[in-house]
């Protein structure tokens, strides 16, 4: 069975990232600054080093990681917050098919569509959904591209 995902915490999150030293970021090396290389500041704030003598690069690539995380978490935050609401508006917009659906069948059928029959509508609705977050959780997940 494949592990549920930890919740995310965007508040600590946002927090974390408003109160950091705003971006960009860069490497030089192994030492990452505030701005970008092409800034010719002589004299650039320093964020800090990743060194770590144990691997080829010495932690240039770390260094990457680092300062380009700057701008990437809250890229990355910004997608999370648009994706939110998108899925909040489609999750209305199938409640909103789902209501019209049942009036259409309670005006089809009429006194004939009782409620038992909009018990199993509404049932097999739910497991429609559970199905779905199912093969959501089994397919591998990849990396959207930006339209």
């Amino acid at each position: 069975m494949t592990a549920q995902p930890v919740p995310l915490d965007l508040v600590a999150i946002q927090a974390r990232c408003d109160a950091a030293t705003p971006g960009p970021w860069w490497a030089d090396d192994t030492e990452i600054y505030v701005g970008t290389p092409d800034d010719c500041n002589p004299d650039p704030t320093w964020i800090g080093e990743a060194c770590n003598p144990d691997t080829v690069d010495h932690g240039l690539t770390n260094a990457q990681f680092l300062a380009h995380a700057r701008t990437d978490v809250s890229q990355l935050f910004a997608r999370v917050r648009d994706l939110e609401v998108e899925l909040a508006t489609a999750k209305a917009a199938g409640y909103r098919q789902a209501a019209d659906h049942v009036a259409e069948m309670i005006q089809t059928h009429g006194p004939d569509f009782d409620q038992q029959m909009i018990l199993v509508f509404l049932q097999n609705g739910a497991s429609l959904r559970e199905r779905f977050a199912a093969a959501q959780q089994a397919a591998p997940s990849s990396p959207t591209q930006p339209a």
